[in-house]
């Protein structure tokens, strides 16, 4: 998919170290990607292999770093309300009610208070939370919680999503309910999205590409495409081909032995 609407992101020649008491530590080498404007790309790989610090260097919360990244174009400089963030847990103030801690992540858009109320209503309702709106996050369960972080990331009108596993700590139900979602308001937006993973079907289900990254230090080991057409099917043959070949990657990426015979998405779990 590619839209005007989502900005493009070019990084070549990344590297990141990070001081150690033993000297600097390599998190990442050499990472070289290109994502089109509106894609939905999925980065997976072992724990350490620097996905999440990815996220961080394009999101601009992290610039100790040597090589390019440029979004839309452009270096990057700091945080910007074009790049949003999701992260695993909902970040939502306690003492504010969802519709006002949607309302925060669009404070510096300049609307009115009308078109904020407005923006912020339309929002709610996009991600189910209407009836919700005057609620304090300790009245949500994780499901709707998680959907009030989706609104008011989106509330800064961003036209690059980060989302660093932000369903993994969800139960089965909810975590599917919300890919769905996340797919929907991405075919309705044309943001490009970036999401970070450690559940191949989750990567299949979603991504346009799959990025394969291995540790010590952090490398892209291969890139799948995925080219299924929408909406998936998760139990056609196709896309278990997909879950096979991302399984074998990351078979590859973390050294870890084949278990005949195993659920390849399982296997690949428990070896993360």
């Amino acid at each position: 998919m590619s839209d005007a609407r989502g900005l493009p992101l070019h990084i070549s020649r990344l590297d990141k170290h990070y001081a150690g008491k033993a000297g600097p530590r390599t998190v990442l080498r050499g990472i070289d990607l290109d994502v089109e404007a509106g894609a939905f790309v999925t980065l997976i790989g072992p724990s350490g292999c620097g996905k999440s610090t990815v996220l961080r260097l394009v999101a601009g919360l992290d610039r100790d770093y040597a090589g390019t990244i440029r979004v839309g174009g452009a270096p990057i400089h700091g945080p910007d309300l074009a790049r949003g963030m999701l992260f695993q847990e909902h970040r939502l103030f306690p003492w504010l009610t969802v519709r006002q801690n949607v309302a925060l992540g669009a404070f510096h858009s300049g609307r009115t208070p009308a078109a904020l109320d407005a923006h912020v209503g339309a929002l709610l309702e996009r991600v189910g939370l209407g009836h919700a709106a005057d609620l304090f996050p300790s009245q949500l369960s994780g499901g709707m919680a998680q959907r009030a972080s989706i609104a008011r990331t989106l509330a800064g009108d961003p036209r690059l999503l980060l989302l660093d596993e932000p369903f993994s700590a969800l139960d089965a139900f909810n975590r599917l309910a919300l890919q769905l979602e996340l797919e929907r308001l991405w075919q309705r937006t044309g943001i490009t999205m970036i999401l970070v993973s450690h559940d191949i079907e989750e990567a299949a289900y979603l991504s346009d590409r799959i990025v394969v990254l291995e540790a010590d230090p952090g490398r892209i080991r291969t890139v799948v495409d995925n080219p299924l057409p929408r909406p998936r099917d998760r139990l056609s043959p196709a896309f278990n081909a997909i879950k096979a070949r991302l399984f074998d990657a990351l078979h590859v990426a973390t050294g870890t032995p084949h278990a005949g015979g195993a659920d390849p998405a399982t296997i690949a779990e428990e070896a993360l």
